[in-house]
């Protein structure tokens, strides 16, 4: 999500700000750790959470301030586990406090926007947690299915 440049670094500061402030922010992903249900130069619009994440939800935290958006994969007590879906490992676990904000709409390259609240994509990135946990490549089953949900 993030740049190393000075103007990139100064925009992740004022989105995390805003977040934290209860703000809703729109970025434009710098970042393949989701690919490919989320490609570089794709628009997440991210909010602050109103109420407890579920697994497969996008979430974003603050990172050495960097501004970093993986997939919630496991809860594990009051610990939260994130993962990008293109890494072989996941993050170091975080708790609700940590998380900043989760992404509400995403506007494909080529296609329509998404709507992370919809039930259908609930469902895949729910099926895309479970992928990204048992396997080093869910890549190939976020392939297929960013396909299908993106006509």
């Amino acid at each position: 999500m993030t740049s190393p440049s000075p103007s990139s670094d100064a925009a992740v500061s004022l989105a995390i700000d805003l977040l934290r402030s209860g703000r809703e922010v729109t970025l434009t992903n710098l970042s393949g750790s989701l690919w490919p249900m989320v490609r570089v130069g794709e628009a997440l619009t991210l909010v602050p959470l109103s109420h407890p994440p579920e697994v497969g939800a996008l979430l974003a935290v603050e990172r050495r301030g960097r501004l970093v958006v993986h997939r919630l994969v496991a809860v594990e007590g009051d610990r939260l586990v994130l993962k990008g879906d293109a890494n072989a490992h996941t993050d170091e676990p975080v708790t609700r406090d940590d998380v900043l904000g989760t992404v509400s709409r995403q506007r494909l390259r080529l296609g329509p926007t998404l709507d992370h609240a919809h039930a259908s994509l609930r469902l895949v990135n729910r099926v895309m947690a479970e992928v990204s946990l048992r396997t080093e490549l869910p890549w190939r089953a976020g392939r297929a299915l960013h396909r299908l949900i993106s006509g």
